[in-house]
C-alpha cells in the first residue's frame, strides 16, 4: 500500500495478486461490501489489472466541500 497527496487529492494505491472478478460474478461467496463502500467514499476508483497483479488506485478530493447530512 502506498499513500500520497498530489494536486489537492489524497491518493492510496493498493496492490495484490490474483485475478480480479467483478462484483456479482461469484454469488455463492459471502461479503463483497468492500468495493461498494470504497466507491461510495472515494471520488475516483481505478483498477489496473493484468494476470496475477491488481492495482487499485483510490482518490479523495481534499478540496471537495462536505455534503450536509
Amino acid at each position: 500500500m502506498r499513500v500520497w497527496s498530489e494536486n489537492g487529492a489524497l491518493i492510496s494505491e493498493v496492490t495484490d495478486t490474483g485475478t480480479f472478478e467483478p462484483p456479482g460474478c461469484c454469488t455463492e461467496s459471502p461479503g463483497g461490501w468492500g468495493l461498494g463502500i470504497v466507491e461510495e467514499v472515494c471520488d475516483r476508483v481505478d483498477l489496473y489489472s493484468r494476470p496475477g497483479v491488481n492495482v487499485w488506485r483510490l482518490v479523495l478530493d481534499l478540496n471537495a466541500s462536505a455534503v450536509d447530512a
